[in-house]
């Protein structure tokens, strides 16, 4: 017989998940210099697999609550992993051909030598601006979704899986090149931006960044995959129809 969990319960048990997570993050963490590679958001990840894309922002909010209260970083810390994760969530919410092909121009662009010549046209000023456009773009998109009230799109057994991993990956990546390079390393090191852009190249921060989108999506996949193999299905589904109706909760 299925076993069967209410949605909030679940929803609770993630939040608390990534609050523990964070809370022992030294334990669970590489450190890569610039940023830490950690486990941080697949409870994010595998609500928004398991629950929808709302359910995902409650748990990402926790998290980020957490890295207030108990990370040195503090508030850029937190804006960081907001607008990191936000990407693969959104990704994973809505695979699409079109995005992942610009995000791999864009990609192409900064590796080339794009982050060093767009620092130097912008100036300190200009490129700042950048970087916190770079992190204030999905969280604009974060919400949108979630006035719109999208369907959660299963992208187990399909194309979309594929799709979805790529695109979180260049996604984060890309965005992260502006948001770290132009804005957090600056100001939380304390760095000149030319500092920042010859100390950290753009391929480093988009290659961390991919590591950590593929331990968000393949921690999270593999447990949805669990959850779902294991006979806790029923309970799963009708969560889902619950959400296409229009629930408040999604």
């Amino acid at each position: 017989m299925p076993q069967r969990i209410s949605r909030p319960v679940l929803e609770g048990l993630l939040a608390l998940a990534a609050v523990a997570l964070q809370a022992s993050h030294e334990t669970f963490s590489y450190d890569a210099g610039f940023m830490y590679v950690d486990p941080v958001g697949i409870p994010s990840v595998l609500a928004c697999l398991l629950l929808g894309f709302r359910a995902s922002m409650r748990v990402l909010l926790a998290t980020v609550a957490a890295i207030v209260l108990l990370d040195p970083s503090g508030v850029i810390g937190a804006l960081l992993k907001l607008a990191a994760t936000l990407p693969v969530v959104l990704a994973l919410q809505r695979p699409s051909a079109a995005a992942t092909a610009g995000f791999v121009a864009l990609g192409a662009f900064l590796l080339s030598g794009g982050t060093n010549w767009l620092a130097r046209l912008l100036g300190s000023g200009w490129s700042m601006a950048v970087g916190l456009a770079a992190v204030a773009a999905p969280i604009l998109a974060a919400g949108v979704t979630w006035w719109q009230r999208p369907p959660t799109t299963d992208i187990f057994g399909s194309w979309r899986l594929p799709l979805a991993i790529a695109l979180a990956i260049l996604a984060r990546g890309c965005l992260m090149v502006f948001a770290d390079l132009y804005f957090a390393v600056p100001v939380f090191f304390g760095q000149t931006l030319l500092e920042a852009v010859a100390g950290t190249p753009a391929h480093v921060v988009m290659g961390w960044n991919g590591v950590q989108a593929v331990v968000d999506v393949l921690g999270a996949g593999l447990l949805a995959m669990a959850w779902r193999r294991h006979g806790l299905d029923t309970r799963y589904t009708s969560l889902h129809e619950h959400e296409h109706q229009g629930s408040p909760g999604g």
